[in-house]
């Protein structure tokens, strides 16, 4: 068969969450929401289009945040053998329309769809993406194996391939063309643990599926920090990484004795439940690299094992003591929830102060285990809108909410927790400078030299934003919080008096500037351009050609990117 390769995320344009946020600005939707002027935004990729591009064997062109114009000229001028369409459930309407479009322009092009949306699928949520009609083949597990067997390419390579376009996030007023300051890393796809609403492990069927080893994770992130200095950290993408002890011991094992960049450079988020989080000293974690985790906090009544004997607040306090920022998630809409506990478990969580959050609403979609039980019990509602299995979407009918009462319940939790907390630039700097507190006492030598000199660098970074918070911030304790700390980290910085006050003039106006221009149009909301990526034509750490068709105007990429 033609080999040639044609991977696309879905076409432009594509519905908002919860009728006002981009689906792929995590910061403005999700981690920072609800931070006022301090609310961030990001650009980001479709990595499992990448990974496939990387590891196929073939020459793939890859499309991202295309118009249905820019789809089917490509498909005209390319004479594709395949092409494959990635689509998660806000899309799945936008993607079988690519379908009927790649069958009418490209009829001998054989269309494949993958990605998390499939799994809504199997209820026949959507009747008219049918295998053997719009759609020939349905990738529902590890695509890698999937498309190289439709080439007949056979097993694919080891270790995989895996150097993922970099993305970023910024404060828009101070950088509206958003860096590229953080990689990707695929570890592994599933999950063992099996929690009753998780979609990640319905999709995987409880299993896990290991992608790199760990000498295969370093090696990817080695390329990062050699191809870019913007290079911050990256997010290794595995449900449970501390799961596999042995591999995640190893990988810190290679950073501490990496004799080109080591643990004063290496650094990656990653995520853990928080019984493993907890069995672990917070030392030997940063000892590790870890500086960032991702916990399912799910709520302070939930009974989920993976809760069970573990001090929430207590972790929290601990890993920020440490210089290890977190990410915790939640969830409100269980059935436990009612409007007698629910302000409890806002309180609760915005004690927990993680350095990034993520509020949502219960999503209930097939085949998980909740799905079921809603569905025998005849509680599912809009089960022909796949578009509302989202994290702010409704998809059951609760037992003491309506669907827009749990709405502003999440509302009220990002209010509650930027007022107590502050924004995140000021969570990021409270971290820093406790890290690096804590290393530079450490009796450790890799503590108190590269990792202490990690924290160093990133209170340079976050230390000047204190003057802007002390003056825009939502309360009267996180005002004074932002004059401590910044008064703190300019006793360790000991920064020249005349530069420091340059920056920090220069932040508060740009900062009182924002916030006119807040008060009078409200939250941004940006657009992903279109990019073109060309895989097959070049060599070396970025394995990748891109295009940018659309001019980027004020926004965009640093070459970064």
């Amino acid at each position: 068969m033609n080999q040639r390769v044609l991977l696309s995320s879905p076409v432009r344009p594509y519905p908002l969450l919860d009728g006002r946020f981009s689906p792929f600005d995590q910061m403005t939707f999700r981690f920072t929401r609800g931070q006022d002027i301090f609310t961030m935004q990001e650009h980001t990729h479709f990595y499992g289009l990448h990974v496939l591009a990387q590891n196929a064997g073939v020459p793939v062109r890859v499309l991202e945040f295309p118009t249905m114009a820019d789809f089917e000229d490509e498909l005209r001028s390319g004479g594709y053998g395949v092409v494959g369409i990635t689509t998660n459930v806000v899309n799945l309407e936008t993607v079988q329309e690519m379908c009927r479009v790649a069958r009418r322009v490209s009829p001998g092009t054989r269309v494949v769809v993958g990605g998390y949306g499939t799994r809504c699928l199997a209820d026949g949520a959507l009747k008219h993406l049918r295998v053997g009609k719009e759609v020939d083949d349905l990738c529902t597990g590890d695509g890698i194996r999937f498309l190289r067997r439709l080439l007949g390419m056979g097993e694919p390579p080891r270790p995989i391939s895996c150097r993922l376009p970099l993305c970023g996030s910024a404060l828009p007023w101070l950088n509206p063309r958003l860096p590229g300051n953080s990689g990707t890393i695929l570890s592994g796809l599933g999950c063992t643990t099996k929690c009753s609403f998780c979609a990640t492990s319905a999709q995987y069927e409880g299993k896990y599926l290991e992608v790199l080893d760990a000498p295969g994770i370093l090696h990817a992130m080695k390329r990062y920090w050699r191809s870019s200095r913007s290079v911050n950290f990256v997010a290794i993408l595995d449900e449970n990484l501390l799961n596999q002890k042995a591999k995640w011991s190893e990988l810190g094992r290679l950073i501490r004795e990496d004799e080109e960049l080591g643990l004063g450079t290496l650094n990656y988020l990653m995520f853990a439940s928080a019984d493993h989080v907890s069995a672990i000293e917070p030392e030997e974690l940063l000892l590790a690299g870890v500086d960032g985790v991702w916990i399912g906090v799910e709520s302070c009544f939930t009974q989920l094992e993976k809760r069970r004997g573990t001090d929430l607040a207590a972790l929290f306090s601990t890993l920020h003591a440490h210089g290890i920022n977190t990410v915790g998630s939640t969830i409100f809409g269980f059935d436990f929830h009612s409007p007698e506990n629910v302000e409890a478990d806002i309180e609760y969580y915005a004690g927990l102060a993680p350095t990034l959050q993520q509020v949502g609403i219960l999503n209930v979609v097939p085949p998980t285990a909740d799905w079921a039980r809603m569905r025998r019990e005849g509680r599912l509602v809009n089960e022909e809108k796949p578009q509302e299995r989202n994290i702010y979407g409704n998809t059951f009918r609760h037992q003491h909410f309506t669907h827009d009462a749990l709405r502003q319940v999440v509302e009220r939790a990002y209010r509650r927790s930027y007022e107590r907390n502050g924004p995140a630039v000021l969570r990021f700097l409270d971290v820093s400078l406790a890290g690096y507190e804590t290393c530079i006492r450490s009796r450790h030598a890799l503590l108190a030299g590269a990792k202490a000199s990690l924290f160093r660098r990133r209170l340079e970074t976050y230390a000047p934003m204190a003057d802007v918070v002390a003056e825009h911030g939502p309360s009267e304790w996180v005002r004074e919080r932002a004059l401590d700390l910044g008064r703190r980290s300019r006793e360790i910085l000991r920064p020249d008096a005349r530069t420091w006050e340059l920056t920090s003039g220069f932040l508060r106006k740009r900062a009182d500037s924002e916030r006119r221009r807040f008060e009078r149009e409200g939250l941004r909301r940006r657009e992903e351009p279109f990019r073109r990526y060309t895989y097959g034509e070049t060599s070396g750490e970025i394995p990748y050609r891109v295009e940018f068709p659309e001019p980027l105007g004020k926004e965009g990429f640093f070459s970064s990117e």
